[in-house]
């Protein structure tokens, strides 16, 4: 039998974490994968969209680096 890890390893300047999923097939693994990715795009779902004002400035106790 395989098993399929998804990890999804974050942080930030005050948390972080590591999400691990495990599935019982590669399609299964790589569409969570997908939909992971899929979801930090969306700027209503991932905390990219409170970084942001309503201009597109950076708001206080964000910083990025280039």
């Amino acid at each position: 039998m395989k098993i399929y890890g998804v990890i999804f390893d974050w942080s930030t300047s005050d948390d972080s974490q590591v999400d691990i999923e495990l599935f019982d097939s590669y399609q299964k693994a790589f569409a969570r994968f997908n939909e992971i990715i899929a979801n930090e795009k969306k700027p209503e779902i991932s905390w990219v969209a409170d970084a942001f004002d309503e201009h597109g400035e950076i708001l206080d106790g964000y910083e990025f680096a280039e």
